[in-house]
């Protein structure tokens, strides 16, 4: 009883923070509609698809022309409202605004059904992700794209794999790599009821078959279309050719860094004991293992490796962050060295995250689902880092990645990031 009336004035704080995020988030969508009046960048394209298709004209060249390298399955689903209410490009920004905010419920249902201590922070560590807000005020993909991977997560969680699957399966119409999910959610149940061991798993997958045979319908059904049409996506092969991308998982980690930074630079002095455990226990295969996996980096991240639009550092003349922080680690040796020992910290960190976790299993299936989701995707963006980073702030139960530091770090960044973007300074 006494724990019960304790948490009465977190759930009020919770409640609290949660309307200022909303206030916010309400007063940010106005601003948004002030300093960008016109369609921006990729929403050229997304709004000229919706119009094509509520008007009757909708081709699939057009995906095609417009350089979208998915199906129109986002497009479709707005396309509904935009018959009934218009398809302005006000109009349509607020359908996908208002779809976005489901992210807010679905966040306390995930972080709920995942269990174990400190729900709320974790909820409340997935609505301060710096780029989202931004994204939700836009006629973009990738919050809505969000919204049903984290639906079809707490669907899983919940046992409703049937539905879960209609969710993810519309998850991957609006995004292909969203079908990583699908199967990232079938392995780590099977890992959870073979209780993490590898030698358990045909006994486990014998008997949760029946109950996670729903959950392959999207890759089925992206099988289906490879098969049919002989490509994966719809869009152009020549903008996002259908290779592994290792770039790709370098900038997301160093994006990572820079959203989990007071958690990560606290594990710098565990990481560096256990540099000085190995070399006084004279391990110096460590050593070879890393002067390896340098070796391999500073091979694949470079210029010539990068996609052409992550080479402007511009964007509808604002600086593109996303360009940045390519540009940053790949220009020179010693810029890539100096990756290489950011990505090094990154990955020690989600190591030890992984290997304490109440869970392990389901952490490191997200970051193992994680890296297959980065690699086929070719143009580094800061915004693919949004489902990833959700699920690992949903599954991680590490208190320095959601305490008071990290929260208000975190606002920060999205304060200064939500500040350039309605000045007209910065994109992602």
């Amino acid at each position: 009883m006494s724990e019960s009336l304790e948490a009465v004035p977190r759930i009020r704080r919770t409640g609290l923070l949660v309307a200022v995020f909303l206030l916010c988030s309400l007063t940010g969508f106005a601003l948004a509609q002030q300093a960008h009046p016109r369609r921006l960048v990729d929403e050229r394209g997304h709004v000229e698809v919706i119009r094509a298709i509520v008007n009757g004209e909708f081709r699939f060249a057009l995906m095609e022309e417009r350089k979208l390298p998915m199906l129109p399955g986002y497009h479709a689903g707005m396309s509904l409202p935009a018959r009934a209410i218009g398809d302005s490009l006000f109009e349509l920004r607020s359908v996908s605004y208002i779809f976005a905010l489901l992210l807010v419920p679905l966040a306390a249902l995930a972080a709920r059904a995942v269990g174990g201590p400190g729900w709320a922070p974790r909820f409340l560590q997935v609505l301060l992700i710096p780029v989202w807000p931004v994204m939700s005020w836009l006629v973009y993909t990738d919050v809505a794209s969000l919204v049903l991977v984290l639906g079809g997560f707490l669907l899983w969680r919940k046992q409703r794999t049937g539905l879960a699957a209609v969710v993810l399966t519309t998850a991957c119409l609006v995004r292909q790599n969203n079908l990583v999910w699908s199967v990232v959610f079938v392995a780590a149940d099977l890992l959870e009821h073979a209780g993490g061991d590898v030698r358990r798993l045909p006994g486990a997958a014998r008997a949760r078959a029946r109950a996670l045979l729903p959950l392959l319908v999207p890759v089925l059904v992206i099988a289906v279309l490879v098969l049919r049409t002989g490509r994966l996506v719809s869009g152009s092969f020549a903008n996002n050719p259908l290779v592994l991308h290792p770039s790709q998982v370098y900038a997301q980690a160093v994006f990572l860094l820079f959203y989990l930074a007071p958690a990560i630079v606290r594990d710098l002095r565990r990481q560096a004991r256990e540099w000085r455990e190995r070399i006084r226990a004279r391990r110096f295969g460590w050593v070879l293992i890393a002067a390896a996996l340098c070796a391999i980096y500073l091979t694949t991240m470079t210029p010539e490796a990068l996609h052409p639009n992550n080479l402007r550092l511009q964007i509808s003349d604002m600086l593109d962050i996303d360009d940045l922080v390519p540009a940053g680690i790949s220009r020179t040796p010693v810029a890539r060295t100096a990756g290489f020992a950011l990505l090094w910290i990154v990955a020690s960190f989600l190591a030890h995250l992984t290997a304490t976790a109440r869970k392990p299993w389901l952490l490191g299936s997200i970051l193992v689902g994680a890296m297959l989701y980065f690699l086929p995707s070719w143009i580094i963006s800061a915004r693919y880092s949004l489902i990833p980073t959700s699920l690992l702030l949903l599954a991680a139960d590490d208190p320095r990645l959601t305490d008071r530091t990290s929260r208000i770090w975190a606002a920060g960044v999205g304060v200064f990031l939500t500040g350039g973007f309605l000045t007209n300074t910065l994109f992602w």
